[in-house]
């Protein structure tokens, strides 16, 4: 069992105790993240301050106001604001169970504070912190602080916010809810509230988390006392259904459940001084009285029950006689209602036909016979002693009084004339029994079941008062069967060997045939249990009897075999129990309970199968859905093959249809993942592709189905495949070379053929002895490699022809400008490379005369814009011109003007400028000048 700890205090602020403080103290914030403490250090003891914030794993604040910016801040409101005798926060301390990581410790501390926190109207505030030990890091507790306020939604100010709770409808004068503080929560700590809302709470959350972990442990937040009373009960309920075993294990646990409280921390009893020892002693005593007491009122329960038992049980023996003798009393036999003599005759004249055939009937009919009479004694056989007695003096008193009651005795001496055997007759209505001696003959009809069982039990009753040791059965089959089995069980011995041999085949056939019949309904007998304990528990108890508690299926009559039922404990055990309590189950020396038990351990695998089949191959690989199977090992053809069985017989078995997940762990290579997949499938496992493919395994999936057809099961290649790999790889190196002779082209053209030798021998082609580029064979044939020589010459070609145009023009710019005059350019070495080349190749002339005119028309444009220039400079030289003699007007400056017009003048003719367009430009000069000074004399002054 799990540890289990919790519980609950609260705090007001009329106690001096504030949740600011206590937050940062869970929290370790602020003061509370260090803590002083003493360590030796050689010879001196030391105390050094330590820092607490790795206590805390994990922390939490949830449902706050919108006014906090952090937990603090929300519990310092509450110190400030809540009134005097208002709880300022309630505080639940509990244990974490050590079964569990730390993220589920953590989803599980939430979720048990969401609970709590659900209150009706809203959500209430918390915070929590997970703390972890640092001298057992394995042990988590939690402190979880808890408002009493509840978060409506309503947007509040802290002094707002713990103000007394708006009125309830109840009240005369109701007040709007926005005005009124937070709502309180209607819970209070107390132990009502603890033990029906928090512990039963806890309790059932951490079980589930426990479960779900597939962690075998649980708690309890039951008292010990509580505990201990369902221990004794459950102790009595075994006792009276004769299971001592589980009585004691049942009495164990309770006793190990009866003892005193333990002593709160820092007060424990055995460390007080003398002054405290009677005190102790007390307590002691007391709690032995106590322990006694209690036994002593468990057993006057026992006995009294047990006295109300014997009591029902003699009623209803007595109720049952009655109803017997009433039931012979209804169907007697209407000659009794005859006169004595007409009784006597019809007893004689059936007496007389039996006894004239005895003999001859003796050797067909239904019985029992003794063995020959003794040699060494025949003047005393065994039927001369049994014809002194009757009923007890024959049989004995235990014979006489368990057959006086309900059989009739007739004596018959026999007749030495008619050669009748003295014989004793005992019949009623169900059996009908001769004794001759050394035989017992069964006279009933063969045709009635019940009365040959009768017949079988009163014969056997007989011949162990007559001290007979071993028999000889007579008569059908059926009956030397069934009467030779039930003289083995009570003790007899059959002189027939044969018939022991049948009997022995035919009970372990019964046996065999018993056990599959219990075994198909041990599940239904189980289900029902579980879906109706007090039913199966009354049934149980009642033997099997109760008309009104029987699982539909079932026949009444099969209830009442014991085995039936713990065949059902043991299925539960298997289908719903714990491992370790299965594998002891399955080991039981009852073959019935142990094939019980895997027949439920297998209803639980078909069960989980359903949910998902997983096979987890690797270390650390991911949980899937259902039963998992985890290889382990080496990841071989063999181990696979040898979980492809597995997985193919549980999904045959469970009769699923959904496919198998595969999950790998991170040690996992692609090539042992194509391995597992390639075997599986080839075991016709179906997989759950869709899984695969989540997980990013699809393309091992590929190469798995790949694998399939191209390889063996033992991992070679076939034929057909190393061909066809060999044909790829040719056709794979022939692909890059192409590539490459497609980048050689590409960087030809962007690149030019500067540096087209290293281009070529990264594109893959070599330089023999003469210095030549080839490509090597067997790729020599590309297509790419004539393009990229096509590609060379078409660069080179381009070049030359962007060389000889660069020349030409700059030829012809030469010539046209003035630079060289025809003499020169025929002299220039430049100019007479040109020509050469030209002559060389007559198809650039074309181009060269373009462009040596495009050069010449470069030289012309550049000329006439320049020209164009010095014309416009000269207009705005007579543009100031103007503007300077509007504003000086002395004789001085007006004849320095005119000599400057004049010189415009002349400038223009050369330039092709006439002297009017010069007088233009000389008066719009003027008339700006004029404007700019009245625009600065402002409106209206004028010249």
């Amino acid at each position: 069992m799990a540890e289990y700890h919790l519980h609950a205090k609260t705090h007001s602020r009329g106690a001096g105790k504030g949740a600011g403080g206590h937050v940062r103290y869970i929290l370790r914030e602020g003061a509370y993240a260090q803590k002083m403490v003493e360590q030796v250090n050689g010879a001196v003891v030391e105390r050094v301050r330590i820092d607490r914030s790795s206590e805390v794993l994990f922390a939490e604040s949830a449902h706050l106001p919108a006014w906090t910016q952090d937990p603090a801040d929300y519990w310092d409101a509450a110190d400030r604001f809540e009134r005097a005798n208002g709880t300022v926060y309630r505080e639940i301390e509990f244990a974490l169970p050590k079964e569990l990581s730390d993220a589920e410790n953590i989803a599980l501390a939430r979720a048990f504070a969401e609970r709590l926190a659900d209150v009706p109207g809203g959500k209430t505030p918390y915070t929590f912190a997970i703390h972890r030990s640092e001298k057992k890091p394995m042990l988590l507790h939690c402190h979880l602080m808890l408002s009493d306020k509840v978060n409506d939604g309503i947007d509040r100010d802290p002094a707002l916010w713990f103000k007394r709770a708006a009125a309830s409808p109840k009240n005369k004068n109701p007040v709007d809810p926005a005005q009124g503080g937070a709502p309180k929560t209607q819970a209070r700590i107390g132990q009502e509230w603890l033990g029906e809302v928090v512990r039963p709470l806890w309790a059932r959350l951490a079980n589930d988390a426990l479960a779900q972990a597939e962690v075998d442990a649980r708690i309890d937040h039951r008292t010990l006392e509580a505990r201990r009373i369902e221990q004794e009960r459950m102790v009595e309920e075994a006792r009276a259904q004769g299971d001592e075993v589980a009585a004691r294990r049942h009495a164990q646990v309770a006793d190990a459940l009866d003892r005193p409280p333990e002593p709160k921390k820092g007060r424990v009893l055995t460390h007080g001084g003398p002054e405290k020892a009677p005190r102790q002693a007390a307590m002691v005593v007391d709690f032995e009285a106590a322990k006694a007491e209690r036994a002593q009122a468990a057993e006057a329960r026992r006995l009294a029950e047990a006295a109300m038992e014997r009591d029902r049980q003699a009623v209803e023996q007595a109720q049952a006689v009655l109803s017997a003798a009433r039931t012979r009393q209804a169907h007697r036999d209407p000659f009794e209602k005859m006169g004595i003599r007409e009784r006597w005759r019809k007893r004689q004249r059936a007496r007389m036909d039996r006894v004239l055939d005895a003999e001859t009937l003796a050797e067909t009919r239904n019985g029992f016979r003794a063995p020959d009479p003794v040699a060494k004694d025949p003047a005393r056989p065994a039927w001369a002693v049994y014809r002194e007695r009757v009923l007890t003096d024959a049989y004995g008193a235990d014979v006489a009084r368990a057959l006086g009651r309900w059989v009739r005795v007739e004596r018959d001496l026999g007749s030495r004339t008619l050669g009748r055997a003295p014989s004793l007759h005992i019949h009623n209505r169900v059996l009908d029994i001769s004794d001759y001696g050394d035989r017992l003959v069964a006279l009933q009809a063969a045709s009635s079941p019940e009365g040959k069982s009768q017949e079988i039990d009163v014969l056997l009753k007989l011949a162990a008062a007559k001290g007979w040791k071993s028999l000889v059965v007579t008569g059908t089959e059926d009956f030397r069967l069934r009467a030779g089995a039930a003289a083995l069980a009570a003790g007899f011995a059959l002189t027939d060997k044969d018939l022991v041999a049948q009997i022995t085949e035919r009970q372990r056939e019964l046996v065999q045939a018993e056990r599959e019949r219990d075994l198909s309904a041990a599940p239904v007998l189980a289900e029902w249990m579980r879906a109706h304990p007090k039913q199966a528990q009354a049934q149980r108890l009642a033997g099997g009897k109760l008309p009104w508690a029987c699982p539909e299926g079932l026949d009444r009559r099969a209830l009442q075999r014991p085995a039936l039922w713990e065949a059902a404990e043991a299925w539960t055990v298997g289908r719903y129990g714990e491992t370790t309590a299965w594998q002891t189950l399955s080991k039981d020396p009852d073959p019935l309970k142990a094939q019980a038990a895997a027949a439920g351990r297998e209803a639980a695998y078909n069960a989980w199968a359903q949910g998902g089949l997983t096979l987890k191959v690797g270390k650390d690989a991911p949980e899937g859905q259902g039963i998992a199977w985890t290889m382990t090992g080496a990841v071989t053809r063999e181990s696979v093959e040898r979980y492809a069985g597995f997985l193919r017989d549980r999904r045959q078995r469970a009769g699923v249809a959904h496919g198998v997940t595969v999950t790998f762990g991170s040690d996992v290579t692609v090539t042992k993942k194509v391995l597992v997949l390639e075997h599986l499938l080839r075991q016709s496992v179906r997989l759950d592709e869709a899984a695969l493919g989540k997980a990013g395994n699809k393309d091992a999936l590929d190469q798995a189905r790949g694998r399939l057809n191209t390889h063996e099961p033992d991992g070679r290649q076939q034929a057909w495949y190393t061909l066809d790999l060999e044909r790829k790889a040719v056709q794979r190196r022939r692909e890059a070379a192409a590539r490459k002779l497609e980048v050689l082209v590409s960087q030809l053209e962007q690149q030019g053929s500067a540096d087209s030798g290293r281009l070529f021998q990264e594109a893959g082609f070599v330089v023999n002895e003469k210095g030549f580029y080839g490509y090597p064979e067997p790729d020599s044939d590309l297509p790419g490699v004539q393009a990229a020589w096509d590609a060379l010459a078409a660069v080179r070609r381009k070049e030359l022809e962007a060389d000889l145009q660069k020349r030409a023009e700059g030829v012809g710019y030469r010539v046209e400008s003035g630079q060289w005059s025809r003499e020169q350019r025929d002299a220039n070495p430049e100019y007479q490379r040109l020509v050469q080349k030209i002559q060389e190749d007559p198809s650039l002339e074309n181009l060269a005369e373009t462009a040596y005119q495009q050069g010449m028309e470069r030289a012309r444009q550049e000329r006439e814009a320049r020209l164009a220039q010095a014309r416009n400079d000269l207009r705005k030289v007579a543009h100031d011109l103007g503007r300077r003699a509007e504003a000086n007007s002395n004789p001085v400056q007006q004849e320095r003007n005119r000599q400057e017009w004049a010189n415009l003048v002349q400038r223009g003719a050369g330039l092709g400028v006439d002297e009017k367009a010069l007088s233009q430009a000389l008066q719009g000069g003027r008339a700006a000048y004029r404007q700019e000074v009245a625009r600065s004399r402002g409106p209206g002054m004028g010249w």
